[in-house]
């Protein structure tokens, strides 16, 4: 501004101020005194107003001293604006004595000093003013109407609403909010529907409402049902997405934000809630794009953005990254350090964690006990026994209490490096009540050690503790076998059949019935077995439902000669199995099935090649195979030897993949091409390994079906390329479609294969195994010793959402919280509620049998015969529903709803751990 006087600098003051630059309005002021200018009225009240938005104590106060100095204290809208400007800061004896110095107050300073005293919380002294006031506007009204609200004393509140001679939609919003804060939700939509006229800040709320209390769908129905949307709407119901685990929702509204309307863009409050959908889905990708979108909009990195891509960062293991935005950090608060903590933990950066909790403390920030809960767990997690016990000693000296989980967790780091004396003594020495968590940690430990004495000491207190649990008495009963006690192992074995003949369904007359006729009877009989709702195969038992479904069953399914039949037509429906059909169907498949050879050595020696087959299944060169072509462990009869075996592989596949000897892949096509491939991604645990090729010419693929359609008697051909032999074809049917892992005497975590009798060997091993109609329905991996004549493909449903995990995180990541878990379905509660009256009164939902002693659920307090019926926030009904929403979340808090007995009910919040597939 050139030539500056009074006038013209006090009027930019003020417009500054009535358009919100009030940090601008501020400066301006400062530089107008500087200059030696004199301020008249309209700049120092218009100055007090921008101090009192900003809350710029020292400014204000400052002002108030020249107000004095230039006389202007008895100008009556300077004393309002200083009014203002104390109230809000909360220093309500100077605001007081200004009001007291008013000679001519107006309804203006009465609301001042009145919605002082609301903010601070003495709704006494403010309803005395109210109560003096000789004139009230809606502006008093709603002051009060506010305070009683934000007092939880809805009553109060209620009354004045309805003795306001009028009202506005702040009045009605006042009542809708302290509705919400009381978790009266639907008193709050009752207002919210009465309304005259709504309002973004009536739609705002309601929705924010939704949100907390996981009820999204009506969140999206009020978003919907507001026509013209602005920024803070946007914000709400992207918000809302985030915090209720739907990711890829909150992502698309955030897109659909962005290409609607050109006059709406983001702010910091959209980004930070898109980029903790992006850490929910580990979208590194997506992730990125919005920090160079916000360098291109000029979005300024606040601390709260940064601080969401920390938390981005370390859970997609670029721990670097996030090390780099946090010490940009222009203040390091709590939530950063532990998003830091965690993120360390999770990727096995112990001490880098241990590091950042110093420095945390040498800044002078409190931790609280979810940090330590972080840091523990990161110990744990490493086994890093020395200094996770003694950062668990340290939490005295912080003035922290340890908690209970503090305790199992502790005791779980102990009891895995061996130290089960030192546990125990830890066990004795607490404060508080042990729970079943810790004794469970304790009694985990000696099963892996083989201590007896300490086993029947801590199973002891588990037994007291959770007497409705036969998982205790399972992992007792193991440690007596290993230590041949085999009278106390048939003992405990005996309550543990008790114990789950008090939960277990039997299985229906009907059905036995079924089962033990001939097959040609039933199929006179027009009577076939229908299994609906409970999934009960992984846990041995049998499905609970029949039905008579009169032509139900085809006649394809009655045997498996009908392949003979109508031998001469070429052609085939759904119906019938012709000569050609599966001769068609490998042709179709054939040109898109390789040959692989991987040479075997040692010190760049080769000594040895591995033959296999695999399937193109992307024009880009992409194969699909299985990964002990690197590294046969499937056919070890000894665990320890296939754990071993496990252990070279990954040192493999995992640590020396970029050298030469190990990248490199012969891949031959039936056409007579060959190509020099490389390895992008293996997964041991479920043999499935990627390998990509590059081709300028075309290369032929094959189509992905559904494994989840397959049922036992469905034809299925598995097809490989052993080269010498070209395609090598074998047919059968599909045994069985969920055989577990564990029924094959294989080690580490549960898994399901596909069981077929068609012929597999070394080299059609890792090729395709299709439908009839040529679609790749699993990867065939394996024959077993144990089960001669019969082989095992991972279904390709499974194989999905391998690649998936691949694509997003480069590994696969499986959460785990240690629970085992029933559908349930109306019969089968109306029966457990027959054998229990005080089986809690649920039409849908999970029973726990058993919950595994150490783990996060038990640490979450979990307990056998809990009924989960909301998980992360959404009912469930399905064990099916509960892995798909806990995806690949791997310490994030899951708030999980279950009934107990007599119809109580508890909230849960349990944090998924990565599971070690070796387990």
């Amino acid at each position: 501004m050139q030539n500056p006087d009074t006038a013209s600098t006090s009027f930019t003051i003020r417009y500054l101020s009535q358009q919100g630059k009030f940090p601008e309005a501020l400066s301006l002021y400062v530089q107008m005194h500087g200059s030696g200018l004199l301020p008249n009225t309209f700049a120092v009240s218009s100055a007090l107003k921008a101090s009192a938005r900003i809350l710029c104590k020292v400014g204000g106060v400052m002002i108030h001293g020249q107000v004095k100095k230039l006389g202007l204290c008895k100008v009556v809208f300077v004393q309002t604006a200083l009014l203002d400007f104390y109230s809000k800061i909360g220093d309500m004896e100077v605001a007081r004595n200004v009001f007291d110095e008013i000679t001519e107050r107006n309804v203006v300073s009465w609301n001042s000093i009145l919605a002082g005293y609301v903010r601070c919380g003495d709704l006494a002294m403010a309803q005395n003013l109210f109560d003096e006031m000789p004139v009230r506007d809606v502006v008093s009204w709603n002051s009060m109407v506010f305070g009683y609200a934000r007092g939880n004393d809805m009553e109060k509140a209620c009354t004045l609403f309805r003795e306001m001679p009028e009202r506005n939609p702040a009045s009605w919003n006042a009542m809708i909010a302290g509705y919400v804060e009381c978790g009266k939700i639907e008193m709050a939509r009752s207002f919210f529907d009465a309304m005259p006229r709504r309002n973004n800040v009536s739609y705002i709320t309601m929705i924010s409402a939704y949100s907390k209390y996981g009820n999204v769908e009506s969140a999206i129905e009020l978003f919907n049902e507001k026509g013209e949307k602005d920024l803070l709407l946007y914000n709400a119901m992207i918000s809302s997405f985030a915090q209720n685990n739907r990711a890829k929702e909150a992502l698309q509204l955030f897109d659909e934000m962005l290409q609607s309307n050109a006059n709406i863009q983001p702010d910091g409050m959209t980004l930070t809630s898109a980029i903790s959908a992006c850490s929910q889905l580990g979208d590194l990708k997506f992730g990125k794009w919005i920090e160079s979108y916000m360098s291109k909009s000029g979005i300024k990195m606040d601390d709260h953005l940064a601080t969401s891509l920390i938390d981005l960062y370390t859970k997609c293991g670029h721990i670097d990254k996030a090390y780099d935005l946090f010490h940009s950090l222009q203040k390091r608060d709590l939530v950063a350090y532990t998003a830091m903590i965690l993120g360390c933990g999770i990727n096995g950066r112990a001490k880098d964690a241990i590091k950042l909790f110093e420095e945390m403390m040498n800044a002078n920030i409190i931790p609280n006990q979810v940090t330590f809960t972080g840091i523990l767990t990161a110990y744990n997690h490493v086994g890093l026994v020395k200094e996770g016990y003694n950062c668990f000693m340290s939490l005295q000296k912080h003035g922290l209490v340890p908690t209970v989980d503090h305790y199992a967790i502790v005791v779980d780091l102990l009891g895995r490096a061996g130290q089960l004396e030192d546990a125990y003594e830890l066990i004795k020495s607490m404060h508080v009540q042990p729970h079943a968590g810790v004794w469970g940690a304790l009694l985990l430990a000696c099963s892996l050690h083989n201590n007896v004495e300490l086993a029947e000491v801590a199973a002891k207190n588990c037994f007291e503790l959770e007497a409705d649990s036969s998982g205790y008495h399972s992992l007792l009963a193991n440690i007596y076998a290993s230590a041949g006690r085999w009278d106390d192992v048939k003992r405990l074995r005996g309550e543990i059949e008790v114990k789950e003949a008090s939960v277990s369904v039997s299985t229906p007359f009907p059905l036995w019935d079924s089962l033990t006729r001939p097959w040609s009877n039933m199929q006179e009989n027009n009577l076939c077995p229908e299994f609906i709702g409970l999934n009960n195969s992984q846990h041995g038992v049998l499905p609970l439902f029949f039905s008579i479904n009169p032509g139900a069953v085809r006649e394809s399914d009655t045997s498996k000669e009908a392949a003979s039949d109508d031998g001469d037509s070429p052609k085939h429906s759904c119906n019938c199995l012709g000569r050609d059909t599966i001769a068609n169907a490998a042709a179709k498949i054939g040109p898109a099935v390789v040959n692989l050879s991987v040479p075997k050595g040692f010190h760049g020696i080769t000594v040895g090649k591995s033959i296999g087959s695999g399937t193109i299944i992307d024009e880009d060169g992409t194969i699909l195979t299985c990964a002990h072509l690197w590294g046969d462990f499937h056919d070890f009869s000894s665990a320890s030897k296939a754990k071993i075996l496990k252990s070279e592989l990954n040192k493999i596949l995992k640590s020396e993949l970029n050298e030469q000897s190990y990248q490199q892949v012969e891949v031959t096509l039936q056409d007579g091409r060959a190509f020099e491939g490389t390895v992008v991604n293996a997964d041991l645990h479920s043999d499935i390994a990627i390998v990509r090729i590059k081709s300028k010419a075309p290369l032929p693929t094959a189509k992905l079906g559904t494994s989840s359609k397959l049922r036992p008697g469905d034809w299925v051909v598995a097809v490989g390329c052993p080269l010498t032999l070209q395609n090598t074809v074998t047919a059968g049917i599909v045994s069985c479609v969920d055989r577990k892992s564990s029924d094959l005497g294989l080690g580490g975590m549960q898994r399901e294969y596909l069981q077929t009798d068609c012929a597999i060997n070394q080299g059609n091993s890792g090729g395709p195994l299709i439908n009839i109609d040529g679609e790749v329905v699993g990867v065939n991996t394996m024959g077993v010793h144990k089960a001669q004549g019969l082989s095992f493909a991972v279904p390709v449903d499974s194989v999905s959402k391998i690649i998936d995990h691949f694509k997003r995180n480069g590994r696969v990541i499986r959460p785990w919280i240690g629970l085992k878990m029933l559908d349930l379905s109306d019969m089968i509660v109306a029966q457990l509620k027959e054998k229990n009256p005080s089986f809690p009164d649920v039409r849908k939902g999970l029973l726990v049998p058993m919950v595994s002693p150490g783990s996060p659920a038990d640490r979450a307090g979990f307990r056998p015969g809990d009924v989960v019926v909301e998980f992360g926030g959404r009912p469930v009904g399905s064990t099916k529903e509960v892995v798909e929403i806990m995806g690949d979340k791997v310490g994030k808090p899951l708030k999980v709803v279950v009934k107990r007995a007599n119809n109580v009910t508890e909230t849960l919040i349990v944090i998924p751990e990565e599971a070690n597939p070796d387990m």
